[in-house]
């Protein structure tokens, strides 16, 4: 089984400056610029290499992060999807209509028939930014962290309720930078016994999967899984900047 990750910005990739609240008189005036902003030529250009990607990597699981399900962009991407034989899987699987307007959730596409969603709300509030799903003995998550500690608090339970499985946690989790409270609570994680697949399998703390210059992408894995994985990543979408974050590629045998 192969499974690939990425922060897709919204397809916005790193020169279309999405329209902040603050530079405007009005709400309206706010919610027009976005408007405009989601229909930008390069949104398009930014999917379409998104889906090169997949199609190059051919992953059977994809978690794609800041996707927004309201744009045009989204809609004809996920039809793209359709097509190669991807379905699409919603956060605690919500219809795509229950969570049109929210920007920014994560999404999960399979093409394996069997997955099985798992709902995460006794976790997180926030659960449109992780998806669960079982696909046979295999446990796995997509997520995308903000800068709060409700989502570490979650990791840890949810580590805690499922370290005895085959457990896979992957996507941005937002930490990198030592003696902040993210970091800290990362590695208090780490010390439970769940395993940072790419230390693990011989990379280096410094590799970077962001334009910022810092590893904030991650693979997170049980011991029941850790030597069942091969990581790898692609550096493609920063490269030709349709993101601010590279690829994770993983592997499961």
């Amino acid at each position: 089984m192969k499974i690939l990750s990425l922060n897709v910005n919204n397809f916005a990739g790193r020169g279309v400056s999405k329209p902040i609240i603050k530079d405007f008189n009005t709400w309206f005036e706010f919610r027009k610029a976005v408007v405009l902003w989601r229909d930008k030529s390069d949104h398009y250009r930014n999917a379409g290499c998104v889906l090169d990607l997949i199609v190059s990597e051919s992953p059977d699981i994809i978690f794609l992060q800041e996707f927004d399900v309201t744009s045009d962009v989204s809609v004809k991407f996920l039809l793209d999807m359709n097509s190669l034989g991807y379905e699409e899987v919603f956060p605690d699987n919500n219809s795509e209509d229950s969570i049109k307007g929210f920007k920014s959730i994560t999404i999960m596409l399979t093409r394996i028939s069997n997955t099985i969603v798992k709902s995460n709300k006794t976790l997180v509030d926030k659960s449109l930014k992780w998806v669960n799903a079982e696909i046979g003995d295999l446990l796995i998550s997509g997520v995308h962290f903000n800068y709060t500690m409700e989502y570490w608090d979650a990791l840890e339970r949810f580590y805690s309720l499922n370290k005895d499985r085959k457990l896979l946690v992957i996507g941005d989790l937002n930490v990198y930078i030592k003696g902040t409270d993210r970091r800290e609570r990362f590695d208090s994680i780490l010390s439970m016994g769940i395993e940072d697949m790419w230390l693990y399998s011989g990379g280096s703390n410094d590799t970077i999967t962001c334009d910022t210059g810092a590893r904030l992408d991650y693979a997170l894995a049980s011991k029941s899984l850790r030597d069942n994985i091969f990581i790898t990543i692609n550096d493609t979408p920063i490269n030709r900047r349709f993101s601010d974050h590279n690829a994770l590629i993983v592997s499961i045998v």
